[in-house]
């Protein structure tokens, strides 16, 4: 078999017998199979692009069966990826449009590709460009630990961008959202005091942490979840009588306004 390699482009994915295993198997092994030069065999001239097979052999290489074999070749002549022709000693396929797709270039444009691709220009960034010496690996450690201590820094700036509110300005929040005209459960504080105080003393405990960890990103928002699930639970409590039903009415209320 000959060394090197073949292309496989992106566009494979959508080849109409991509989800067809043994036809897609059946037509890779055939591209490594296939000559990159021509050749002379046994008399006969197989060219680039061609390779000889015989389907008991290529069975057992592929562990499919003879006639699974035979059903992935049809598929492919049937498409035009590729022609067959048999002798009586063996068949030559012959795979169609070869070079369209396995174009190789000659080996001295190779070479100057590699070279050039070893060779870091000033048009590529620092990061990008592979330290070859002791001391290019120190400058290329340190402009590294120089760009991550700046993300870190970055991401620092965005995170202390909040600002935590006070308890007054929670207080007229809650108003806003219709809290300030219920006496909460009989106690001389309005609902919109308590909601208040009861929501900036737990975060105010906890380093205004969302679930405990994720730092807090915009208070009004948290604080609206607060009012809805208080609303839902109050909504749910057993009460009885005239409390009951003044309770009932106004949570309810409430929950649509801050959905």
């Amino acid at each position: 078999m000959e060394e090197g390699w073949i292309k496989l482009h992106r566009k494979f994915l959508n080849w109409e017998w991509y989800t067809d295993t043994n036809t897609k198997v059946v037509f890779i092994h055939l591209l490594f199979l296939a000559n990159l030069d021509d050749r002379r065999y046994r008399g006969m001239e197989i060219k680039r692009g061609e390779c000889i097979i015989g389907r008991h052999k290529l069975a057992y290489e592929l562990n499919l069966s003879e006639r699974e074999v035979r059903t992935a070749i049809n598929h492919l002549i049937s498409t035009n990826e590729i022609t067959i022709k048999t002798t009586n000693k063996f068949t030559i396929v012959t795979i169609c449009k070869f070079d369209n797709y396995q174009c190789v270039k000659k080996q001295t444009d190779q070479q100057s590709d590699q070279q050039a691709d070893q060779q870091p220009t000033t048009e590529r960034p620092t990061t990008d460009q592979q330290p070859t010496t002791p001391k290019e690996y120190k400058e290329y450690k340190k402009e590294r630990i120089e760009e991550v201590g700046k993300e870190k820094a970055e991401k620092s700036a965005t995170r202390s961008q909040f600002s935590k509110p006070t308890i007054e300005e929670c207080f007229s929040y809650c108003k806003e959202l219709g809290l300030s005209t219920y006496d909460y459960d009989g106690n001389q504080k309005s609902a919109a005091q308590v909601t208040a105080e009861k929501f900036w003393d737990y975060f105010e405990s906890n380093g205004w942490k969302v679930g405990g960890r994720a730092t807090m990103k915009d208070w009004k928002s948290a604080l609206r979840n607060w009012v809805r699930r208080d609303a839902e639970y109050n909504a749910k409590r057993p009460k009885s009588g005239e409390q009951q039903e003044r309770e009932k009415e106004f949570y309810y209320q409430l929950y649509d306004q801050t959905k």
